[in-house]
């Protein structure tokens, strides 16, 4: 079996010392789903450490928090992998919000590129009108997802750096590229960007979206740390690595997508507008007033995570014990770290209903539990749904109205446990 490569220095700044955040041991890789024996799926270890600083005032070092380890790439993006974002009405909807507000920015001709960095099912790119622009996306599972994408898109399987953009495009640049949630999956953050930046022309944008550090500290949304995202951004780190790279990040935007998220734009030149400014200065103070350059707020999160998984684990016996027939509802990425950080299985949840075909008949990684179609689910008459992309909740409670009043339960994991 493959091992995971442990970092020693800090995939950014190369400082040696990295100091434990939270180690969630030893799990099965979360994104991949097996048809057969769910104890099969490779485990590698999944330990958050975080690049310490001196002091707040520490230029030298970045702050990075990141994975101690790397799990082979080839592992985690098999052919198992589950995540689709064209599934979800809300994804949807947010990713065309993303699109509009880099045309309310760029203006596009049919001659400029634009690039799409881990484009998945195509979900943003289709968002643009066709004809507005030469639309590419990348992605290493090209093969898996080309059936999703439209006449007018192009799809280049494989991974991106200077090298394969420069195969590809030769001399062209691109006017956009967006990364929408994988900035954070790459081994390399600093040589990416610097790609990133090759690869623009001089007035383009970058436009990259990750999950949000504090956002996720503050909600105890561990379900964040998975093998395949490898680095947990705040605004400071994604500065030091712009100034490094000939990047200025130009705005940001936070939202509540997976837990909490925060999109930024960034460019060759230029500086940020008034309002766009007002906004980084009050996210750079909010930062500094967390003290994330000290060990007390990552300490914290660790005990409420410790913690979460003894309330998750009180939940299931009393509900063995009153009778309740409980399924898990939505076989996420994030969900299967739960479920393996809580120890729950087979006899806690009898199946996930799930409404991605793709998932039809797999199990979830080394807690093997039985995925199936929603309509299946529904037919074992559940008492409560255990909610495994909880992030969806307004979502999900507006689509489980009929459920709910019949007298079924939502039951979400996190921020808190809460039975709806």
């Amino acid at each position: 079996m493959s091992t995971a490569e442990r970092v020693e220095r800090c995939r950014v700044c190369a400082n040696p010392r990295l100091d434990t955040v939270v180690d969630l041991g030893a799990m099965a890789l979360t994104g991949v789903f097996p048809k057969d024996e769910p104890t099969a799926v490779p485990r590698y270890p999944l330990e958050l450490v975080r690049c310490a600083r001196r002091d707040e005032n520490d230029t030298d070092r970045c702050g990075l928090v990141q994975l101690r380890d790397t799990a082979p790439f080839d592992d985690m993006y098999a052919p198992g992998y589950g995540y689709r974002s064209g599934l979800n009405r809300s994804m949807i909807a947010h990713l065309a919000h993303r699109v509009r507000r880099i045309l309310d920015r760029v203006e596009l001709t049919p001659d400029d590129l634009v690039l799409d960095i881990g484009s998945n099912d195509a979900t943003l790119l289709r968002q643009y009108p066709a004809g507005s622009a030469t639309l590419v996306g990348v992605d290493p599972l090209a093969e898996k997802f080309r059936r999703f994408y439209p006449p007018h898109v192009r799809l280049v399987p494989g991974y991106f750096d200077t090298d394969s953009a420069a195969a590809e495009f030769g001399d062209r640049k691109a006017k956009v590229i967006t990364s929408i949630a994988m900035f954070y999956d790459v081994p390399r953050p600093l040589e990416f960007m610097r790609a990133v930046r090759d690869s623009l022309t001089d007035d383009g944008i970058w436009v990259l979206e990750q999950s949000y550090l504090p956002a996720m500290l503050a909600t105890t949304s561990y379900d964040t740390i998975c093998h395949e995202h490898l680095e947990y951004y705040t605004l400071d780190q994604i500065e030091w690595m712009a100034a490094r790279s000939g990047f200025t990040v130009l705005d940001v935007e936070r939202n509540g997508v997976n837990g909490g998220s925060f999109a930024l734009t960034l460019g060759k030149r230029g500086e940020p507008g008034p309002e766009a400014a007002a906004a980084l200065a009050a996210l750079r103070r909010e930062e500094a007033a967390l003290g994330l350059h000290t060990g007390a707020p990552y300490d914290d999160f660790a005990k409420r995570v410790a913690e979460h998984r003894e309330v998750v684990r009180d939940f299931f016996d009393r509900s063995r014990r009153a009778g309740l027939r409980t399924l898990g509802y939505g076989a996420s990425t994030k969900g299967n770290v739960v479920l393996q950080h809580c120890g729950i299985g087979p006899d806690d949840l009898a199946c996930i209903a799930e409404v991605n075909e793709d998932k039809f008949g797999t199990r979830t990684p080394g807690s093997g539990i039985p995925i199936v179609p929603e309509r299946e689910a529904r037919a074992l008459r559940p008492d409560q749904f255990f909610v495994l992309p909880w992030h969806f909740r307004d979502m999900m409670l507006e689509r489980e109205r009929e459920f709910r009043a019949g007298g079924g339960r939502m039951v979400f994991p996190l921020p808190e446990l809460d039975v709806v």
